[in-house]
């Protein structure tokens, strides 16, 4: 008979995601997991199956949950640039990442595996376009309000926003100190606050 699973499943790939976060998935292995997770190696294997399905399901879980609080109100239709400053907000205040690993498990994954593997390529893909979406919209919503300064063209912007934002994981992750990352959005977000003509 297979021995019981002691281990609440979302505790454990909340842990799953923390570990390949920190440490990334080559350096990962299945007895680490096993050891964070306090699962047994069979209930592993039973909910998540291999040590790359669990890492597939430890990136969705990252989108699903750290990813859409950090849209927040990014994420609705009418959302304009005092959302698209409230997210910037969120990324430079690290109030939702509680594992307290820095950058992006997104980004991470898009430099270390998304090259070889195209499961991962593709929500490394689906990543950028959401966050491309949903500063194309705000841009979009506010050049119609009248609060979007002329000069600013909507698409263009939202592919300098992403760009930014992913580089701004890569530095995090690397130890770029915080001051420096908060010069880079001042930088990019000023062009917004400027008065429209």
């Amino acid at each position: 008979m297979p021995p019981n699973k002691q281990y609440n499943r979302d505790d454990a790939l909340k842990a799953a995601m923390a570990l390949f976060w920190r440490q990334g998935f080559e350096s990962t292995t299945y007895d680490d997991l096993v050891q964070e997770t306090g699962a047994s190696r069979y209930g592993l294997y039973g909910d998540f199956g291999d040590k790359r399905d669990l890492y597939l399901a430890a990136l969705d879980r990252y989108r699903d949950v750290m990813v859409t609080a950090l849209l927040g109100e990014l994420d609705r239709r009418d959302a304009g640039l005092d959302a698209l400053f409230a997210y910037f907000q969120r990324l430079g205040d690290g109030k939702l990442h509680p594992t307290r690993c820095p950058g992006c498990f997104l980004a991470q994954a898009a430099v270390e595996t998304a090259n070889h593997d195209e499961d991962v390529a593709k929500r490394v893909r689906a990543h950028f376009a959401r966050q491309r979406r949903s500063f194309r919209r705000a841009l979009e919503n506010a050049k119609q309000d009248g609060s979007l300064p002329k000069a600013i063209d909507p698409e263009r912007y939202a592919e300098l926003l992403v760009a930014l934002v992913q580089g701004l994981a890569v530095m995090a992750a690397s130890g770029t100190p915080k001051k420096k990352l908060v010069l880079a959005v001042e930088a990019a977000l000023a062009p917004l606050l400027e008065k429209s003509a």
